[in-house]
């Protein structure tokens, strides 16, 4: 029996469903080995569906907002500190994530696949190598993940990417064949990481299941792409812009990071609707740090990046204690 490709997608614009196209004519060269599966939590086009085995559409799309339940990457300026904020992205789509992930393997494992190869929809796929390497791999394994070696202004992880992987359906933890909120929210809960790729891989490894580490680096040596979609309006005010609460001074401060835009931005916050601090000609991989205050003091936190409308915090008692878990500094 063939191997089944998974593809994970959310394409709500044309833009996005553009990137879908894209990665499933990418596959074209091996579709005599490999059957193809979209799951989205968006309508695909019939011109695409088409062109695949199966297609499932899930309407919820849950995304989480809490502050205590969101991913905090982190970002160090100099080589004593580090900040971590929950509010670069303001949500978690963690949920959404695994409600299509994790019931497309059961799907995959009710037509007897037994393995899977989970690919992003804005990948594209031109050296099919890896795929028919993890086909024999994965025998061993539980699953085939890639990791690389850090390098500054990069997306690094600590764990394995999540978009292209390839899955033993014959090994797998059952809880992984089906979709359950509640377990996964107390999943959540307990996690120090909680980002999907952390947890997935604690996932694999519960069963006493292996995982095979490749390097990603290579992947991406043979002409394959992945994340497109980060280049696209979805991602468009995803800066390095938040508040962060400051241990050593006890006060909050401000930082502004250009990690994205090769032309300069400009940062308004905002304080109490009325005073106006100012972050002026931002080149990239350039950042400012800058006083905001008294945490008691502070009500509202509005941020503009270019005019537009990043973020707006509204703070009490409970969310002033809670930022200062949520989005802080850590000295070395």
């Amino acid at each position: 029996m063939k191997d089944l490709i998974v593809i994970g997608s959310y394409c709500p614009d044309e833009e996005r469903i553009q990137l879908l196209n894209n990665c499933v004519e990418s596959l074209n060269g091996i579709r005599k080995d490999f059957d193809v599966m979209i799951v989205s939590h968006s309508i695909i086009p019939d011109y695409i569906t088409k062109k695949v085995d199966y297609s499932f559409y899930f309407k919820e799309n849950e995304l989480i907002t809490n502050w205590e339940y969101l991913n905090k990457p982190w970002f160090s300026p100099t080589d004593n500190l580090i900040i971590e904020s929950c509010f670069v992205s303001n949500h978690s789509t963690y949920l959404a994530s695994y409600s299509i992930f994790l019931s497309s393997l059961g799907i995959a494992k009710s037509l007897n696949y037994q393995t899977v190869h989970w690919i992003e929809y804005d990948s594209l796929i031109n050296d099919y190598t890896d795929l028919y390497e993890n086909k024999e791999l994965i025998k061993d394994f539980v699953a085939v993940n890639y990791k690389k070696e850090y390098r500054n202004y990069e997306l690094n992880l600590e764990w394995g990417y999540g978009c292209f992987q390839t899955i033993n359906l014959l090994k797998v933890p059952e809880e992984m064949t089906k979709y359950s909120r509640e377990f996964l929210i107390d999943i959540l809960k307990s996690s120090t990481n909680k980002t999907n790729e952390k947890i997935t891989q604690d996932l694999y490894l519960s069963k006493g299941g292996e995982i095979y580490y490749k390097d990603f680096q290579e992947l991406l040596s043979k002409g394959n792409y992945f994340n497109l979609s980060i280049n696209t309006k979805k991602d468009s005010l995803d800066y390095w812009s938040v508040p962060f609460w400051d241990p050593k001074s006890e006060s909050l401060k401000h930082i502004t990071w250009n990690n994205k835009d090769y032309g300069d931005i400009d940062v308004l916050v905002i304080l109490n609707d009325e005073n106006l601090i100012t972050f002026k000609n931002v080149s990239k991989y350039v950042w400012q740090i800058k006083e905001l205050g008294n945490l008691d003091e502070i009500e509202t936190i509005t941020i503009l990046i270019n005019g537009k409308l990043k973020n707006r915090i509204t703070l009490n008692d409970e969310l002033r204690n809670l930022i200062k878990i949520s989005s802080y500094a850590v000295y070395k």
